[in-house]
Order: C-alpha cells, then sequence, then structure tokens
C-alpha cells in the first residue's frame, strides 16, 4: 500500500522513491524434483527491478507513442535520470518520507495519445 518498511533505506534529500518491496509473490525452483513452488519475497532488492520494469514500460510506451514527436532535447531528458525522475514524481504520491510510484496515476486509462501527450508536456517542461 506504499507504506514504509523496517527494510526501507534512509530517505535521501529530495526525491527518494518507493515502490513495491514487501511480500511480493514469486516463485523459485524446488530443491528437490521438477517444478517450481511459491515464495514470499521481500526488500530494496526486489523494489529496485520493480522501479526500473516501470522506467522501462514507460520508456518503451514513449517510443511507440512519442518517435517520430520527441526534440533531441526531449529525447536525452526521457532516457536521462532526471528526465525519469521528472515523470517518476508526477506519477507518485507522498508517504512518510518517500515518493511512493503509482503507474496507474499516469496509466489511468486514457486513451494512449492522451497519455504520450501527458509524457511530452512533462519532458517540454524540463528545457
Amino acid at each position: 500500500m506504499g507504506n514504509p518498511s523496517e527494510t526501507n533505506p534512509t530517505p535521501k534529500r529530495g526525491a527518494s522513491f518507493a515502490t513495491l518491496g514487501l511480500s511480493i509473490e514469486s516463485s523459485v525452483k524446488k530443491k528437490e524434483g521438477k517444478g517450481r513452488k511459491e515464495v514470499i519475497i521481500s526488500g530494496t532488492s526486489y523494489a529496485t527491478p520493480i522501479a526500473a520494469g516501470i522506467a522501462a514500460n514507460i520508456l518503451e510506451f514513449a517510443s511507440h507513442q512519442l518517435h517520430n514527436r520527441l526534440s533531441a532535447g526531449e529525447r536525452e531528458n526521457l532516457f536521462a535520470y532526471w528526465g525519469m525522475s521528472r515523470l517518476f514524481e508526477r506519477m507518485s504520491e507522498r508517504r512518510s518520507e518517500y515518493d511512493y510510484i503509482l503507474p496507474w496515476k499516469l496509466f489511468d486509462g486514457r486513451e494512449p495519445r492522451d497519455i504520450a501527450d501527458n509524457i511530452h508536456d512533462i519532458l517540454r517542461g524540463m528545457d
């Protein structure tokens, strides 16, 4: 639900993003026999790839929806730390001392063109 856990690192000044990292359903290969078994995992080591996956989805979406509309500077911003941070800020909600990333704040059921316009406006505002 976006609430901090005891495994959270100390928040940094500025943006400290958080995402799912506690009680994640996963599966591992069984030690004996074939197949996999379900496990529950937690920690920042699991939250980090989830945040990277959110960023990758944004980049993939933007590459299809905005490929002809971005200036060189906007494209650079999109693929840079500060550009993705700006997008994460826009789709986050403050929880304690962290900005909890809520992808559905950006991908909220609007038409892809409208979402792309929103991303473009965020990137354009960085110049």
